[in-house]
């Protein structure tokens, strides 16, 4: 069996604090966005809450801009809803490429666990094979200190 070795890179994660200064938003508009899930189309958007009123906006994506349902959005002047969408996406993905990386070193450990397992069954029947055949059998000698 042979096996190729890869080479997992790590991923680059940005703190948040950082990724604030990206988009600029603060953290407290960072924490006003959450992803949601369209049910009837499976789109994924994100919904804002207000800062100053007790209102939701959704921020979607169409293919080519962004959009949101708050005043400003509407008129299609960016709003601070958009930018904090969009650092909350970042954050998103970065959690989604720390668990696949954290996954595919869990692979690479049970591969590399498998083959080691592999090479010592491999090992042991030969070793049996051996000694059904006759080798290895080590014939007695008489003991003696003398020699």
């Amino acid at each position: 069996m042979t096996t190729t070795q890869i080479t997992i890179k790590e991923p680059i994660i940005l703190s948040e604090i950082a990724i604030c200064e990206k988009y600029n938003v603060t953290p407290a508009q960072l924490d006003k966005a959450s992803r949601q899930i369209d049910m009837s189309n499976g789109a994924i958007f994100y919904q804002v809450s207000s800062q100053t009123t007790d209102e939701i906006y959704e921020v979607r994506h169409n293919g080519h801009n962004f959009t949101c349902t708050c005043k400003a959005g509407k008129v299609g002047v960016p709003c601070w809803h958009i930018r904090a969408a969009i650092a909350s996406a970042c954050e998103n993905h970065q959690q989604e490429r720390l668990s696949n990386y954290r996954e595919m070193l869990a692979q690479e450990a049970a591969n590399a666990r498998y083959a080691e397992l592999e090479a010592q069954k491999q090992a042991a029947q030969a070793s049996i094979a051996g000694l059904k055949a006759g080798k290895n059998v080590r014939k007695s000698q008489p003991f003696s200190l003398l020699k």
